[in-house]
């Protein structure tokens, strides 16, 4: 083979040769590459570390009311903050009250209240029926007006509010109720359903 046959052949071939030795570039890449990702991890370590925890307010998590019931006396519930709704005739917590609806009963008909039965006595005023110091008696049709806002009351809770008071969250009060639209016999001027204060507990629906 003349020299630059041979010349021609070895540099063909050179990158094919097992035995040379890696570039300077690779072997520094190799060095290195494990230190930059064992440093870049340390970073990230140390920099959440240095990050406060701040709990955030969410709209899932509310603050709790003061109270969950409106007590056991109209002087008590009066301290509390609460508020007579003439509706359902309870002591109602900040929460459970439905100031809109109870707006829209009074101004359905113009109620009249009695302390006796069968329009015995001298009927009371609006005035002092919403103070809610005494239980009452009013009129049938009060009755099932009262039972077709409760409804519209409980579905406001759910959708609305979102707090419920336990009279209206009871079954036996839905019952009452189914009874008292579907009975046939008692006029609606009969003044013979006593209208008791209430204190119900309020809770999260």
């Amino acid at each position: 083979m003349n020299l630059l046959n041979r010349f021609h052949y070895e540099k063909l071939h050179a990158g094919n040769n097992p035995n040379k030795q890696p570039s300077l570039l690779l072997r520094l890449s190799l060095y290195l590459l494990p230190l930059l990702t064992t440093t870049l991890t340390l970073f990230l370590v140390l920099k959440s570390w240095s990050i406060p925890n701040i709990d955030l307010p969410t709209s899932t998590s509310p603050p709790s009311p003061v109270h969950t019931s409106c007590g056991t006396t109209p002087d008590e519930a009066r301290s509390r903050g609460c508020h007579f709704d003439i509706l359902s005739f309870a002591w109602q917590t900040h929460e459970c009250y439905d100031a809109e609806l109870m707006d829209d009963f009074m101004a359905y008909d113009n109620w009249t209240f009695y302390t006796q039965p069968n329009r015995t006595s001298k009927t009371v005023s609006l005035t002092d029926a919403l103070k809610g110091d005494v239980s009452l008696f009013v009129d049938w049709k009060y009755h099932v007006v009262h039972c077709t806002f409760m409804w519209m009351q409980m579905h406001r809770a759910f959708v609305i509010k979102g707090w419920i008071d336990s009279h209206l969250d009871s079954y036996a009060h839905t019952k009452h109720c189914r009874w008292a639209l579907l009975e046939k016999e008692t006029k609606m001027e009969e003044v013979n359903v006593v209208a008791k204060v209430k204190y119900p507990a309020c809770r999260r629906v």
